[in-house]
């Protein structure tokens, strides 16, 4: 079962749900709560230069059906219905919170009109499947990698296009250096 949203950190840290989809806010929730955030893959959203915590919320990112629903079918079916490209979309105009799904959130950056927003709106959705994945990276390392992606783009220095591609580069190599130092896991 995946928990998201408000109460997924605590869902996870209680062990009712075996993933949790979350922004980097809720870190130190878990470490609060005794977990090695290094050892199961989280790398937290990224956070503007100088900001304490991420603001970047993903709208319909997961949707949880809890193990006691009393109709968990029609639950599926909302879930299901939010999360078509269409209607995700209409949510993201509305919300102004980019969504989760790659072709809602090509449609949502074409809805866009300033090219520096589409960039860091770029970034903000790119750069999350990078913890999705499975880097290994501690949070502050992932961040930073993020952090000057973000800095570079709102500098005009390169676009997120190139940005996203040397983050993506960096953090293969953590990765690779990881499985070397760490050996096989079984």
């Amino acid at each position: 079962m995946i928990g998201s949203g408000w109460g997924s950190a605590s869902s996870f840290v209680n062990r009712y749900v075996a993933m949790a989809m979350m922004g980097g806010e809720q870190i130190p929730s878990l470490r609060s709560a005794g977990m090695d955030t290094d050892m199961i893959g989280v790398t937290p959203m990224p956070r503007a230069p100088g900001d304490s915590q991420s603001r970047w919320y993903v709208a319909g990112e997961a949707f949880t059906i809890p193990t006691l629903a009393k109709n968990p079918e029609a639950a599926w079916q909302v879930a299901k219905w939010m999360l078509e490209p269409k209607n995700a979309t209409e949510f993201a105009v509305i919300s102004g919170k980019p969504p989760a799904r790659l072709v809602s959130a090509r449609t949502f950056m074409a809805t866009l009109t300033e090219p520096i927003y589409k960039d860091l709106m770029q970034i903000s959705f790119v750069a999350q499947p990078v913890g999705v994945a499975g880097t290994p990276l501690d949070s502050e390392a992932g961040n930073a990698l993020l952090r000057d992606a973000w800095d570079r783009v709102v500098k005009l220095q390169e676009s997120a296009v190139v940005a996203l591609d040397r983050v993506q580069a960096l953090s293969e190599a953590k990765v690779r250096e990881y499985l070397e130092q760490a050996g096989p896991w079984w």
